[in-house]
């Protein structure tokens, strides 16, 4: 028996579009396997440098006032947890999940991933040629 298809929901912001200079191949195979890395938002606010550190031009920004990577948040534990059932209710592969990181690596054949993902809003998933933004 199939997985239960998922309430899909659009994320505002979360679309992406082709380069002008791309330009479609073809189709994808349907059973061909693609792996997608999901990144997931912060789990606490991102602190923001004040004003003082975005009116200095970079190299003239002292180190102390950059932000430390330390201080960038990982990602909630919930918020993967609901990622990572998404992903397995949909049939897909989780091939990694590094919260720290806020990704979370899944592959599946493209037929699983249109069908998890809903239909492509701008074209279906085909080979193409160049860069995607």
């Amino acid at each position: 028996m199939p997985p239960a298809k998922p309430r899909l929901v659009v994320l505002k912001g979360s679309e992406r579009s082709h380069s002008p200079e791309t330009r479609r191949l073809g189709d994808a195979d349907a059973h061909q396997t693609l792996t997608l890395i999901l990144v997931l938002r912060p789990g606490r606010p991102v602190p923001a440098p004040d004003d003082r550190y975005w009116s200095m031009p970079p190299h003239e920004r002292p180190a102390e006032m950059r932000p430390a990577l330390d201080e960038v948040p990982s990602a909630s534990e919930d918020d993967a947890q609901k990622v990572i059932k998404f992903v397995e209710e949909s049939g897909l592969s989780l091939l990694e999940a590094n919260l720290a990181r806020r990704l979370i690596e899944v592959s599946g054949e493209v037929a699983a991933i249109n069908a998890a993902f809903g239909p492509p809003r701008v074209a279906p998933i085909g080979r193409r040629r160049g860069l995607i933004r």
